[in-house]
């Protein structure tokens, strides 16, 4: 049975400049925004941790090798324990 209601034409944005990518970047934080937190917590884990440990490793070794003794380089080091210490208890806790 034939609706009485008009039809409605979807818009398309292509003659607007920008609104490709405007409707690309909402897509875009729509995707992240569903995702859900178990796995926002491992890609945190799995992606981030590793990477922010080696970057914070690398810079405590040359901290350390051009003036031991500096304020930096201490601080680096001690960031550099305090990195590995959770990347190992997240890597414990995930082999469980």
């Amino acid at each position: 049975m034939p609706s009485s209601e008009p039809y409605e034409v979807p818009h398309i944005n292509a003659g607007r400049p920008g609104a490709s990518r405007q409707a690309g970047e909402e897509g875009t934080l729509s995707m992240w925004v569903f995702l859900s937190a178990r796995l926002r917590t491992w890609l945190l884990l799995a992606i981030a941790l590793p990477l922010v440990r080696l970057l914070v490793h690398r810079l405590a070794i040359a901290a350390e090798r051009h003036d031991p003794s500096t304020h930096r380089a201490k601080m680096l080091r001690r960031a550099d324990s305090a990195v590995t210490a959770v990347s190992g208890r997240s890597s414990r806790r995930a082999r469980r």
